[in-house]
């Protein structure tokens, strides 16, 4: 493999960790920026994307960051995170089309995400997998949060299409949190009365904080469309019931937040 084409990755590898800086410095606008050029470089070099023989899990060698393969899937996730989290807070397209990209999921990954959430003082090495933003599982459930309900496609739905949408993705996002530790697994809501583990730490607050948002995001959608004519009956109620939700969300990352703010690592939050 040429030298210089080896050197090519790691400079370039600056642009997603610049994107990064820039969205912890609260620079939203300029981080998706960011996240847009280095999409187009990894694009290049073929991050979004993966062999046979690691989509095959089959003989697959433990992970190893010291491998170029692997390190490029990493900037590629760490992009993709950035990048469906600017999109749903900025209503803007995202920058990474997943129909163009592989999404399958590092090998076990949700067995190595549960082990190394849990482990704060944890020195990685090369072999340590490592903790994304996000869950890559739920940043893959923010990008069908926009596509079904704040595409332009989607301002084009009915009533009755959005609140379909609303369940199919509640129910997607109920199936990840079932999916977790239940040491690390968000509560449903969260309220002041409500006590939190000490030993909760940042990536367990950050995760449930962004398991708060989502909700919130989904169960938003019914208020961000007008629906002229709609009287008493199913939808009415399921808009409704939406509002209740997204009001319970709002609350519970703001009682969240009063517990845990002073706990939390300071580069972590704006």
């Amino acid at each position: 493999m040429p030298i210089q084409w080896v050197l090519g990755v790691h400079r370039r590898q600056l642009t997603p960790y610049k994107a990064q800086l820039q969205y912890l410095s609260n620079d939203i606008q300029a981080a998706g920026i960011s996240i847009s050029i280095a999409t187009r470089l990894l694009y290049h070099f073929g991050a979004h994307t993966t062999s046979a023989e690691a989509n095959s899990h089959i003989h697959l060698p433990l992970y190893n960051k010291g491998t170029l393969e692997c390190h490029l899937r990493d900037l590629f996730w760490l992009c993709y995170s950035f990048d469906k989290d600017i999109c749903l807070r900025t209503g803007q397209p995202s920058s990474i089309n997943d129909s163009d990209c592989d999404l399958s999921l590092p090998f076990e990954y949700g067995r190595l995400q549960s082990i190394n959430t849990h482990r704060d003082g944890l020195e990685p090495d090369d072999t340590t997998p490592p903790l994304f933003p996000w869950d890559i599982r739920l940043s893959i459930i923010k990008s069908e949060i926009y596509q079904t309900l704040y595409s332009t496609k989607a301002s084009f739905k009915s009533a009755s299409e959005v609140l379909e949408g609303i369940r199919h993705l509640d129910a997607t996002l109920e199936q990840w949190r079932l999916s977790l530790d239940v040491d690390v697994r968000p509560t449903l809501y969260h309220n002041p009365d409500m006590s939190v583990s000490k030993n909760l730490n940042t990536q367990g607050v950050i995760l449930r904080l962004s398991y708060y948002h989502c909700v919130f995001m989904i169960h938003q959608a019914s208020d961000r469309h007008s629906f002229p004519g709609l009287g008493a009956g199913t939808d009415s109620e399921g808009i409704l019931s939406s509002v209740k939700i997204t009001a319970t969300a709002s609350r519970s990352i703001i009682s969240l937040l009063r517990i845990k703010l002073l706990s939390l690592k300071g580069e972590s939050y704006w």
